[in-house]
């Protein structure tokens, strides 16, 4: 493939993040992206791009088609125009409840889930046991859910693609821990699809993988889900997928089959928690 100069490189990832849902990603992931794109091309188009004015309309196609592919990688319930402008930093300890409650009811990826956390999570340690880490991949604003455990865990680490948010929660970790010193956590932007960055992290109690299989698998079977589970240092890995449709019908058939045939061949038990809106596979490997 024909060398892609950084000049070009930093140009189109600019353009890309000319859109308000894409502006907050990562820069790594999109120039990770636009390499994958590229590489299905053939060498004429890809030379043809790189001598391209932006004005162009291979130029503009391109731009088109990296933008698409963002969408779809970075999820399909990922939506910011109603989360509230809200930052924890010099945020007195008594604030923390009243400003993650409204954050998790205005955020797409937790509002339906916000009063069933507390049931949630007595439930998930009634299988697991006490928890003392936490990897949540994918993570989205979720872990300003730690205000509904009972029990704290010691260590969280969370990873996303989105720099605003993990600039939030790192904001959050931080005012979260002045009020509870044994606490850790960590957030940080990542692919969570990079594999061998996955088998280094620490071991950890319990991963969540809250709705991100859709993400992840690209309706290509479930062969990228099944390399992540595998590859996840967790004795736990709780994979969560939605029981409505996007409409808001209930689905009739809520469980995955496929889900759980996976877990039997791998031999890896698994309970199931089931709320109003969304069910969780818990996975003990």
């Amino acid at each position: 493939m024909a060398v892609l100069s950084l000049q070009r490189q930093t140009e189109v990832i600019a353009a890309v993040k000319h859109k308000k849902e894409l502006q907050h990603l990562d820069d790594a992931f999109v120039g990770k992206q636009l390499t994958i794109l590229l590489r299905k091309k053939s060498t004429k188009d890809i030379t043809a791009f790189l001598n391209a004015s932006p004005r162009s309309e291979i130029y503009k196609k391109t731009i088109k088609e990296l933008r698409a592919l963002l969408r779809r990688q970075y999820g399909l319930f990922r939506s910011e125009e109603s989360t509230p402008h809200i930052s924890f930093e010099h945020c007195p300890p008594a604030d923390i409840k009243k400003k993650v409650s409204l954050l998790l009811q205005n955020h797409s990826s937790t509002s339906e889930r916000v009063e069933y956390y507390p049931q949630l999570y007595n439930s998930l340690q009634r299988i697991t046991g006490p928890i003392q880490s936490v990897l949540d991949l994918g993570c989205g604003l979720n872990p300003l859910s730690l205000i509904f455990w009972k029990k704290i865990p010691e260590r969280y680490s969370a990873y996303d693609l989105s720099t605003k948010e993990i600039k939030l929660l790192d904001q959050f970790f931080h005012c979260f821990q002045n009020k509870n010193p044994s606490f850790q956590g960590k957030a940080a932007v990542h692919d969570i699809t990079d594999i061998s960055f996955l088998k280094q992290l620490p071991f950890t109690d319990v991963s969540f993988l809250f709705k991100m299989t859709d993400i992840l698998d690209q309706n290509k079977g479930h062969k990228k889900t099944e390399e992540i589970l595998n590859a996840i240092p967790a004795h736990y890995v709780v994979i969560s997928f939605p029981t409505v449709t996007m409409s808001g019908k209930r689905m009739t058939a809520p469980r995955r089959s496929w889900m759980e045939w996976l877990c039997q061949r791998l031999k890896y038990n698994y309970d199931i928690i089931e709320l109003k809106n969304e069910i969780f596979y818990v996975v003990e490997k």
